[in-house]
């Protein structure tokens, strides 16, 4: 790896002095991957993209506003999601509103924009909260963050856990409201 200062113009006027690490293995091609990892942080490890997503990273990820900096700015700096007004989200009025929705966590391991504890203290905030039953948390090897959702292998992966939980959800739901589950639920 190699560390690389680099200072971002708009115009005339310096706009900031950005740190970061470009991976030896993979060449930044075009502007997007190189703004994107300028403005967040790596959202995918490389290795687990194919070739034609690389290709398309600015199909997929676009500009960043000020304001929108600005937020995600706050929310990293404060440790928690807020409003379009900078007010925290993390209220006991809104996590009590998820009662009763089966959440399944999701972090990959090797995940640069959020640490792994960051979902660790939403899962147990809404576990002490609201009981264990309807929370379940998994941290995946080898993935980056969003490389859970487009990596090369995340249909072998990840998503047939995201299927099971989907499907585990829709039987207990049927079940509640006193349907029978049968093999024919589990498309």
């Amino acid at each position: 790896m190699s560390r690389c200062d680099f200072i971002l113009w708009v115009g005339e006027t310096k706009f900031a002095i950005l740190l970061f690490v470009i991976e030896q293995s993979w060449l930044l091609e075009g502007t997007t991957p190189l703004l994107v990892y300028l403005t967040c942080c790596r959202l995918w490890t490389h290795q687990n993209l194919n070739d034609t997503t690389h290709k398309n990273l600015n199909k997929f990820v676009a500009g960043v506003s000020m304001r929108n900096l600005r937020q995600l700015m706050y929310m990293g700096s404060h440790g928690h999601v807020v409003n379009n007004q900078l007010e925290s989200l993390v209220t006991p009025k809104n996590i009590e509103r998820l009662r009763g929705i089966p959440i399944l966590f999701i972090h990959g391991e090797k995940n640069t924009c959020y640490d792994p504890e960051s979902t660790m203290m939403s899962y147990d905030s809404l576990r002490e909260q609201l009981g264990a039953e309807n929370y379940q948390r998994w941290v995946v090897g080898e993935y980056g963050h969003l490389d859970c959702w487009m990596g090369k292998r995340s249909y072998l992966d990840i998503y047939p856990k995201v299927e099971q939980h989907a499907m585990d959800t829709i039987i207990k739901q049927r079940l509640r409201d006193g349907e029978q589950a049968s093999p024919a639920t589990r498309v």
